[in-house]
């Protein structure tokens, strides 16, 4: 067995309904040769089969220089003879990517594109620019501060959709390979896809319509990171047990318990598409965040835009409410049904989830 990364398996995966997933999903440790893998696959195949990939960032600023970050990873490795170039279009909306054999003459060849995720609605425009990518390459999809675009996923959406159109047809099958390190389960996809809900420590495959994931574990990479004096400056602390041991950074099980007796329902929060209610439990002392709401109670607080809708009111019109919540969280008198509770919850207080 390597003691690097290996993608065969995950590739080979169907998803819960049998059928060619759209979305492969890899998390697991640092420095397990996830990216490296990923990103071999994508030159051989635009080499040996002329199949055109397409990286995906998130910001603009994020596409300069995006060859040299892309190619750095795997040039010296596995293809030294080679060159990767970019040129930015259309005003640095999306940037070429170029490939050449170093000595030779021939012109360098297009082999894919570089997009970013926040210029969803712009990129529309240019569709047919894209319109030949067959995978889209999305590294670094959980973020360890946890800062993600406003309506990330809705823009994921609208952009694979746009890559996904032409060449004759309406829509077509392009592969989308997500990397990452096991940062948060309550990243927007795994909450999206319902992960967060299924997803077990001793979990490494799971299937799910339309995508397919594996919870990678490397054990050379943890024991080489272990076993560096860095790291033993740094043994006691969160982030050497996210970097060696596969645990999730940013979650925490603190303040997750389940109440007794009875609540007295005080608000329905809603966040991200989804309520959340918040119940008191005077005798225990403590407020309660659950995610089964009163439809019929009418005090409802949206967390931000997009979840405004008839009868919710955004929760800027209550700041004193909200400070009141503030301080009864920073003195340990909220709980929590689930993780998810507790991520809309740090979301109404606008916390980050450290």
């Amino acid at each position: 067995m390597s003691k690097y990364y290996e993608p065969n398996k995950l590739l080979a995966m169907k998803d819960l309904n049998g059928r060619k997933p759209a979305i492969y999903i890899c998390d697991g440790n640092r420095s397990s040769g996830k990216t490296t893998a990923f990103y071999k696959l994508a030159v051989d195949e635009f080499l040996q089969e002329g199949k055109k990939f397409c990286l995906l960032y998130r910001y603009k600023y994020e596409l300069e220089d995006c060859a040299g970050k892309f190619f750095d990873v795997i040039h010296s490795i596995f293809f030294p003879q080679y060159e990767m170039t970019s040129k930015s279009g259309s005003g640095g909306m999306y940037h070429y990517l170029f490939i050449k054999q170093k000595d030779s003459e021939d012109d360098p060849v297009c082999c894919g594109y570089a997009v970013a995720i926040n210029l969803s609605d712009k990129l529309k425009k240019v569709g047919n620019v894209l319109c030949d990518t067959e995978t889209i390459l999305f590294d670094e999809f959980q973020l360890e501060n946890g800062t993600y675009c406003p309506n990330e996923v809705k823009k994921f959406q609208s952009l694979y959709y746009t890559i996904a159109r032409g060449g004759g047809l309406q829509s077509r099958d392009v592969r989308v390979i997500m990397i990452g390190n096991s940062t948060s389960l309550m990243n927007p996809y795994y909450v999206k896809f319902g992960i967060v809900q299924r997803l077990r420590e001793d979990t490494r495959f799971l299937r799910g319509k339309g995508w397919v994931l594996e919870h990678n574990f490397n054990e050379s990479a943890s024991r080489a990171i272990n076993e560096s004096a860095f790291t033993s400056a740094f043994s006691d602390s969160d982030y050497v047990q996210y970097a060696t041991n596969n645990r999730y950074l940013r979650d925490s099980n603190t303040f997750i318990e389940k109440p007794t007796g009875t609540g007295r329902y005080m608000c329905t929060i809603k966040c991200e598409g989804h309520e959340y209610g918040l119940l008191e439990y005077r005798d225990d002392g403590f407020i309660y965040v659950s995610d089964k709401a009163d439809g019929t109670f009418k005090f409802k607080i949206a967390v931000d835009l997009p979840d405004h809708s008839t009868n919710y009111v955004l929760l800027s019109h209550y700041d004193s409410y909200i400070a009141n919540l503030r301080f009864l969280f920073d003195h340990g008198s909220v709980r929590f049904k689930n993780l998810r509770c507790k991520s809309a919850f740090m979301r109404l207080l606008n916390y980050s989830m450290e």
